[in-house]
């Protein structure tokens, strides 16, 4: 069964781009535009998935802007997903990675695997 829900922030969605998985789940990505751009994750962050989130964010992103993502709906995270946010640490402005709403079970891994510790990381609540 295919699983999509809505983001659940206040600013205006530019686009949502819903991905079936094979384990029967969706990864939906919103584009909402509120200053900064900020991406909605819901579902899992993994494998299949991870690829997808690159090739929205790059092109979505301008420079000297913060990418902000909502993790309020991500349930899990695998390596690819981590190898991912490290990529985005590496290679985007100090300071300009923000993680929001993170559910326990995702901050565990992020903090186990030190993906909080980047200098370039922000894990913050709210909008």
């Amino acid at each position: 069964m295919t699983r999509i829900q809505r983001p659940l922030t206040s600013t205006r969605i530019e686009r949502i781009l819903a991905v079936p998985a094979t384990r029967g789940w969706t990864v939906a990505f919103g584009v909402e535009r509120s200053g900064d751009r900020t991406f909605t994750l819901v579902g899992e962050l993994d494998l299949e998935t991870a690829p997808l989130l690159r090739e929205t964010v790059w092109p979505a992103l301008m420079p000297s802007e913060h990418l902000r993502l909502d993790l309020r709906g991500l349930t899990f995270i695998g390596s690819d997903g981590l190898r991912l946010l490290i990529e985005f640490c590496q290679t985007i402005d100090p300071g300009h990675v923000i993680l929001l709403n993170a559910q326990t079970q995702v901050q565990h891994v992020l903090r186990l695997t030190g993906v909080l510790r980047s200098s370039n990381l922000i894990l913050g609540w709210g909008t």
